[in-house]
């Protein structure tokens, strides 16, 4: 919304971390999903994360604070370098086709079908008819060259990393 708005800079908050405890580890992730997405689209990205007011730290016993810092302080991402392929996003753009000359896009659509429950991890990736009717996360805008892969199970389900196989070509599984 905010690309398309034309503005510069992009404003995350904490998302109810808390109230509705959400984990604020987990939405931090989200958060360098989302960075790791949107890089070159805006001049900064800022946060406004608010301490654990709501339950008097019952749930987050560290509060919101400290763990946005820990996993956020520092994080610094370039726009990918990579070329793009076709399932991969970029910012609010999905690459659905390719030419010799031109990338085909199509806006990122949240809701415009059900979420696969296997997410990243689906089996049925290769499967058309499944893809038609279930949307799945993009590919990972780092290629083979992904260092978060094996660490980072909250980037592993918000990316789909296409495996080598020890045989060429891609694994399925």
């Amino acid at each position: 919304m905010a690309y398309h708005h034309q503005h510069d800079c992009l404003i995350l908050s904490a998302l109810g971390c808390g109230a509705f405890k959400n984990p604020p580890t987990h939405v931090a992730s989200i958060f360098i999903s989302v960075i790791q997405q949107y890089a070159g689209y805006f001049k900064t990205i800022h946060f406004a994360i608010v301490d654990d007011h709501n339950t008097g730290n019952q749930h987050n016993p560290d509060g919101n604070y400290l763990p946005f810092k820990r996993i956020l302080d520092g994080f610094r991402v370039n726009a990918t370098t990579h070329e793009l392929g076709i399932g991969m996003a970029s910012g609010p753009f999905k690459i659905t086709g390719k030419d010799q000359e031109n990338m085909i896009t199509d806006d990122v659509y949240i809701f415009g079908l059900s979420p696969c429950q296997y997410g990243a991890e689906c089996y049925e990736l290769g499967d058309v008819q499944h893809c038609q009717g279930y949307s799945h996360p993009p590919l990972c805008p780092q290629h083979g060259a992904c260092e978060q892969f094996l660490a980072d199970g909250m980037h592993r389900s918000f990316f789909i990393h296409r495996k080598k196989c020890q045989h060429g070509g891609e694994c399925p599984h």
